[in-house]
């Protein structure tokens, strides 16, 4: 009786809380005044809220200014090596754009300058994350180089220069669409009197880090003519190569061939290689001769740089420039339906006819302009989409998207157009088109509530059998993992009892289900946790679940698994943090580093 007055009482203490929450549920407030892990100028002075409703167009400087304030300090952690700041910064960034998203959408200012700012910014994000990225891999590439040299590996020392070379390329690139965007933010910024200074700072110390690339890698040219000499006087082979054309648009074919002089110059394999990331392997000619013909599909505007191998004989080093064309978006929807379900069609070509193949758009869709309500559909090889969305009762506006990411083809939008939908109501239906009443948000609660105490009874009653029942093995109490990784294991009357070692369940058990359901992301997230509970015992590891990644790492600091967690943690950020879509590199050596990881926390735990 005493439990279930307890559970009753559990019951109403349920109902009060979602009575509470539900104002701000219709009413979120979008910025806070309270920060939450960094302070703003607008959080140092009070008095700037009174000026404004936190909801209102107003609230949105607040915002504003906390996008360009985080850029100076980003730009520099990159700029001085320091990762995992950056990375934590990355993290803030992204916060915000989803709160202006939100904010934006919420006072219904589409095709406003605050939405012209906030693509800016989103672009801005993606080149930061890429500036990042691009940094880190530049960073284990000098790693190797010093390694070749040191082994006087002069193949494997001009490979890397090389590639090393084509980062460089990439982040000079990076740099152009930067600072092209920063006209568009100054003018919003002097529009709205924000201040610029940080974001004048990200420029300049992108530059910076440019800057001194590009003098490292005019002595690494040097340095590689040298060695390639060297290397052909020992073979006595060469290789060239040429392009052309040298520009190219969508669509269009970039051609690259060159000879190769060697004592066999027939049949030799021919590795090309395009910016470090494409390449292809051909086979020479009777002659020695080779040519490769690339497809310009999905590869960023700008220079790319390209060069040939065979074995330890390289060519010397090319490029070729992707100029970006403009792209139209068709969408086709009929203009009343008496069905829910409704077929939407249309398609994504340059303005030159070319159908752009695999390219992610997104229909837009709501009963105002808001068009909160988001479906994302690929294009066919023919440049083609097809879907079927479910519409409630009522008119809406729709409207597709092409971003236009990782395209050498500008983004565009189809018209906004409208449809009426009616058709004849069911009681079902009608329940999905109503937005959940206060009375029914409450007898939700009390539901879930009341099926969560029994529950709890319930498995309390059948824990306690379990020990009528059948014998237990019992665990130390220091033992017992925090997450609930170690569980209880029921055995026979009379069986000898096992010692209490920790189970040496793998860290990736069950990984091949999840992939496919959570996506590599979310499930690299849950094994991160796995290791987490590994390094820290039950009576921490809730404090540990505050702790950043970087904080984690200090915290191991002297430990022998501190190296391999650190390197863990250099890959984990990539893969959760980094720019779509994941190679299967970066997936691979993911597994590879937990699982060297696991293996040395559990040497060091159980010699």
């Amino acid at each position: 009786m005493k439990k279930i007055w307890v559970l009753l009482g559990a019951v109403a203490i349920s109902i009060i809380i979602i009575v509470a929450i539900i104002p701000s549920m219709q009413n979120p407030e979008i910025y806070k005044k309270t920060p939450a892990e960094y302070t703003t100028p607008f959080h140092t002075d009070p008095g700037l809220y009174a000026k404004s409703d936190l909801n209102s167009s107003e609230s949105s400087f607040f915002l504003m200014q906390d996008m360009l304030d985080i850029t100076g300090p980003l730009t520099l952690n990159i700029r001085i090596t320091d990762p995992e700041s950056a990375a934590e910064d990355l993290a803030r960034y992204r916060g915000m754009l989803g709160s202006m998203d939100k904010l934006i959408v919420k006072i219904e200012m589409s095709q406003s300058d605050l939405e012209d700012y906030l693509a800016t910014h989103k672009d801005n994000e993606k080149i930061l994350s890429d500036l990042l990225n691009e940094t880190q891999d530049l960073d284990r590439l000098k790693e190797l180089e010093i390694q070749f040299t040191d082994q006087e590996n002069q193949g494997s020392y001009v490979s890397v220069i090389y590639q090393e070379s084509a980062i460089r390329n990439r982040i000079s690139g990076l740099y152009n669409r930067y600072h092209a965007n920063s006209e568009a933010v100054n003018t919003t910024a002097t529009k709205y009197g924000l201040n610029t200074t940080e974001y004048e700072g990200s420029i300049k110390n992108f530059a910076a880090i440019v800057e001194k690339e590009t003098a490292t890698q005019v002595v690494l040219d040097m340095q590689v003519t040298d060695v390639k000499k060297s290397i052909a006087n020992q073979t006595k082979d060469s290789l060239t190569m040429e392009i052309f054309p040298a520009q190219a648009r969508y669509g269009d074919l970039i051609t690259i061939r060159g000879l190769l002089k060697s004592t066999k110059m027939r049949g030799q394999n021919i590795t090309i290689d395009i910016d470090n990331r494409d390449t292809a392997e051909i086979r020479t000619g009777f002659g020695g001769e080779y040519e490769f013909h690339y497809l310009i599909n999905k590869i960023t505007p700008g220079r790319h740089a390209v060069y040939v191998s065979s074995g330890i004989i390289f060519s010397d080093t090319g490029s070729f420039t992707v100029i970006p064309v403009n792209s139209v978006t068709t969408l086709q929807v009929p203009a009343t339906s008496d069905k829910p379900s409704v077929n939407i069609t249309g398609s994504v070509y340059t303005s030159g006819g070319v159908p752009v193949m695999d390219a992610p758009v997104t229909i837009a869709w709501g009963l105002t302009s808001k068009r909160t309500n988001k479906t994302e559909v690929t294009t066919g090889v023919d440049g083609q989409y097809h879907t079927r969305i479910a519409f409630p009762h009522g008119n809406y506006t729709i409207q597709a998207v092409f971003q236009g990411s990782g395209y050498p083809v500008n983004p565009s939008k189809s018209q906004v157009l409208t449809i009426s939908v009616d058709y004849p109501d069911t009681y079902q239906e009608k329940l999905k088109q109503e937005p959940f009443s206060f009375f029914s948000i409450v007898v939700l609660g009390g539901a879930l509530v009341l099926s969560s105490g029994a529950a709890v009874l319930y498995l309390r009653r059948r824990r306690a059998r379990s020990f009528v029942s059948s014998a237990r093995i019992e665990t130390p109490q220091e033992d017992t993992n925090a997450t609930g990784l170690w569980q209880e294991v029921l055995i026979p009357k009379n069986t000898e009892p096992e010692t209490n070692e920790i189970p040496q369940w793998s860290i990736h058990d069950g990984l091949e289900q999840k992939i496919p359901q959570l996506g590599f992301r979310e499930a690299a997230y849950d094994i991160y946790w796995k290791i987490v509970s590994l390094l820290f015992d039950k009576t921490t590891f809730s404090a540990a679940r505050s702790l950043t990644t970087r904080e984690v790492v200090k915290s191991c600091q002297g430990k022998p698994y501190y190296k391999p967690l650190r390197n863990f943690i250099a890959v984990y950020e990539r893969v959760r943090y980094g720019p779509d879509p994941l190679t299967e590199e970066d997936k691979v050596r993911f597994m590879d580093e937990s699982g060297e990881l696991v293996a040395k926390i559990r040497g060091d735990e159980h010699p």
